[in-house]
């Protein structure tokens, strides 16, 4: 599997989830809020992961800084509502879900950027 597919299924899988909490915030406590920002940031991370794939460079790296950057957001995000309630789901589960697929994601992008790195230097 290469990086960039991993990066692709990685971003897809956690923008269901992102998409699937906001639906089940909404139907368990009739949150509103959890509605629109489970949308929002579910849509903008499934085309993360479209545009990881995209051929041209520019696409495929505002796809990955993208989702790499809304993965620390929601984060930051859940951590903050663990902070406040102390209650492990939703908002315990979802900070550990986000701090592992920003973690991977860390970790790809490093290996990417540092094979071309080393790469360059051997020029």
């Amino acid at each position: 599997m290469t990086r960039a597919y991993f990066e692709t299924v990685l971003l897809l899988i956690y923008g269901i989830l992102i998409l699937v909490g906001g639906f089940i915030g909404h139907w368990k406590a009739g949150s509103q809020a959890s509605l629109v920002s489970g949308l929002v940031f579910g849509f903008l991370l499934l085309l993360s992961a479209y545009l990881t794939r995209s051929s041209k460079k520019i696409l495929s790296k505002v796809g990955r800084y993208g989702g790499l950057l809304l993965t620390f957001l929601l984060y930051g995000f859940f951590v903050y509502r663990f902070s406040l309630s102390r209650k492990l789901a939703p908002s315990g589960i979802m900070a550990l879900v986000s701090l592992v697929t920003l973690l991977l994601l860390i970790l790809t992008t490093a290996k990417k950027a540092g094979g071309k790195a080393l790469a360059a230097k051997g020029k």
